[in-house]
């Protein structure tokens, strides 16, 4: 069995983790850097909403979308206007995750916190999807 490095940021999965279990409504902006090129805002709004702002400058604005969107159906939505300065803005849905079992919880907040993953890997999905076999 080989061993598989946790693609989770842990900034990240450490405040959604906390803001989950308190449900504290406190504001907070966090800037988080990860491996030089891809580049987050995590925001806490007074109201509860939590907020994911990303920009990877090896990924187009469009695969950013669209992979955000795909993986995150029903937990976070894409807002229509990004904040400036980054790609996609994902509204995460803290009201339904805290009403989904702690294991369902635990699994969306690494998936969230993994986002760098999910847009990286979005084309290697599309092929593996769409019939990569038929390519050869």
């Amino acid at each position: 069995m080989a061993i598989v490095p946790d693609a989770a940021n842990p900034i990240i999965l450490a405040h959604l983790t906390a803001w989950l279990q308190s449900g504290a409504d406190a504001q907070h902006d966090e800037r988080v850097h990860e491996f030089g090129d891809c580049q987050f805002l995590l925001s806490r709004r007074p109201e509860g909403g939590v907020g994911l702002s990303l920009s990877i400058s090896s990924a187009t604005p469009e695969s950013v979308q669209e992979a955000c969107a795909a993986a995150y159906k029903g937990i976070a939505r894409l807002t229509n206007e990004p904040l400036p300065g980054f790609q996609a803005t994902l509204d995460i849905n803290m009201r339904m995750l805290s009403r989904l079992p702690p294991a369902q919880q635990e699994f969306w907040i690494r998936e969230i916190a993994s986002v760098r993953l999910a847009v990286t890997s979005g084309p290697l999905r599309y092929l593996n999807h769409y019939g990569a076999a038929k390519l050869i």
